[in-house]
């Protein structure tokens, strides 16, 4: 699964930038990269910090999954996207086994902030094969095979409408920043 957003100059931010660097018109495209590249590293951050308010999950697990396609002087569009799969549970709020009288122990699982979460029935913490650490049922009566509980993937995360208007609204408010400071820079020189 993969989610993307575009940001790009619209065609009045174009129009002022042409006006204002009327005297220096080889520096408009590399101003205009510099400022789209900003403004999809803060839409970025924007985006990472909504999921985990939402969302029981580190930055440390978002960090690499929500990328960007840097704009160019030849293509001047800024991607974020993010394509993953699902995230294993135990990285969200996960209490361990807890035997409770007549159900059993099971494990508790919260991955929304909003949610209070559930016990999984018939569910247990434990590491396999000495590093692969999670959250597992059983497929069957017997032992073994085991079945490992996943979560949402950080495109379904960040996908809903909240997450990309953040990631609209912070691109949008950074990039008029940045193409002011930019076009400053360049005047001063």
């Amino acid at each position: 699964m993969r989610k993307k957003t575009s940001f790009d100059l619209t065609v009045p931010q174009l129009q002022k930038l042409e006006e204002q660097l009327k005297d220096f018109p080889e520096q408009i495209p590399a101003v205009a990269v510099r400022a789209i590249n900003r403004a999809a590293e803060a839409s970025r951050s924007a985006v990472s910090k909504f999921v985990r308010e939402e969302y029981f999950i580190g930055a440390s697990n978002l960090t690499g999954r929500i990328k960007i396609k840097k704009a160019y002087q030849a293509d001047m569009v800024a991607d974020i996207y993010a394509k993953d799969r699902t995230i294993s549970s135990i990285n969200f709020k996960v209490r361990a086994n807890k035997p409770l009288p007549k159900k059993g122990s099971y494990a508790h699982l919260r991955v929304k902030k909003s949610s209070s979460g559930g016990m999984v029935k018939g569910s247990f913490i434990t590491t396999v094969r000495g590093r692969h650490r999670n959250v597992f049922t059983r497929v069957t009566k017997n032992r073994f095979p085991l079945r490992s509980l996943h979560s949402p993937s950080v495109p379904q995360m960040m996908g809903h409408e909240d997450g990309i208007r953040v990631m609209e609204e912070t691109a949008r408010e950074v990039l008029e920043k940045r193409l002011e400071h930019e076009v400053e820079r360049v005047l001063k020189q």
